[in-house]
């Protein structure tokens, strides 16, 4: 079975994309060669993988696994062949595209960060793909391991990175997020929901659940050159769409948008951000709503007594980049 949840929420969380295997239905994946077919609209219908034709790219096989009006998914088959991108193309990511933007971890083993699965070091941030995939015929792709906290707010995403856009383009010239990306289970540390209902037994069951599932949650965010006006979607991805590759296509019309002032968001059109110019892309671990322990009692916080609790999401990147209109 497979289903994807797309949730259009207030300012304060975005759009999820909720991916788990199963069927799907045809269509031709966002562009990344030379090639002049785009990805067209169509409701937003699921019909079963076996009866969609198996899509080849390049050296790659594309099946898909599930395609609508507001997302794509497909599996990767063959993994290994990077086709150059359509001139027009934003490529942000790729083997030969260094991680160019802002890269941080705060976590140096001091005690804030004590609980973590994993040594210091396992957490930086690695801005060369240096590392040959082996389930991708040795391509060069980015392996990261993002942290984010459920207790505190203060450095709650641990790590994270930005890769810069070049390019003097605004949002209503861009068409779609493209990533592929592999979810490696065997390196992510996820709390279970029975985990995190018995760190915070104060919260009720209901704001458990809107909390977080247990899953991965990876949010990815297009931000414009001044900083304060944003377009993003969370990937939840199950464990069944672990352990692949897989290729995300999300156009840029359905993603969720805001203005920020200081801390505060306010809510946007698309037109409000249409004539911002692209700056950059970044990803950072996430909970399902975005939120952390201290947002649902922050009078009452206590970082003494609070329990920490850590979501480690691992994951490896082999190309993101975002197509434009050509109109």
């Amino acid at each position: 079975m497979i289903c994807f949840l797309k949730s259009i929420l207030t300012s304060a969380t975005l759009i999820t994309l909720t991916a788990c295997g199963g069927g799907g239905a045809s269509q031709t994946p966002a562009p990344t060669s030379n090639t002049s077919n785009q990805a067209t609209n169509s409701p937003q219908v699921t019909t079963p993988a076996e009866n969609s034709p198996t899509i080849v790219k390049g050296y790659e096989i594309f099946e898909p696994l599930l395609t609508s009006d507001t997302f794509n998914i497909y599996a990767i088959t063959n993994c290994g062949d990077i086709p150059s991108s359509n001139s027009s193309n934003i490529v942000l990511l790729d083997g030969n595209t260094p991680i160019d933007g802002d890269a941080w971890s705060h976590v140096d083993g001091s005690q804030p960060w004590i609980g973590l699965s994993k040594p210091a070091n396992s957490y930086d941030i690695q801005r060369q793909a240096n590392i040959q995939d082996t389930d991708c015929n040795n391509v060069s792709t980015y392996n990261s391991i993002l942290v984010k906290k459920y207790g505190d707010w203060d450095q709650q995403h641990a790590n994270g990175y930005f890769a810069n856009n070049e390019q003097d383009i605004n949002f209503d010239k861009l068409d779609t997020v493209i990533m592929d990306i592999y979810y490696d289970s065997t390196l992510s540390t996820l709390p279970t929901t029975v985990d995190i209902s018995e760190a915070y037994q104060s919260l009720t069951n209901d704001q458990l659940a809107e909390w977080d599932d247990g899953l991965f949650h990876l949010k990815v965010q297009l931000s414009d050159t001044t900083g304060n006006y944003h377009g993003a979607f969370n990937l939840r991805l199950t464990t069944d769409m672990a352990d692949k590759w897989l290729r995300v296509e999300v156009p840029v019309s359905e993603l969720t948008i805001w203005r920020t002032e200081g801390y505060t968001k306010f809510d946007i059109t698309q037109s409000d951000i249409a004539n911002k110019t692209l700056k950059r892309i970044g990803l950072v671990a996430e909970t399902k709503n975005l939120k952390v322990f201290r947002n649902y009692n922050p009078e009452g916080f206590n970082i003494d007594t609070t329990p920490k609790l850590f979501k480690e999401i691992a994951f490896r990147v082999k190309r993101l980049e975002i197509t434009t209109k050509q109109n």
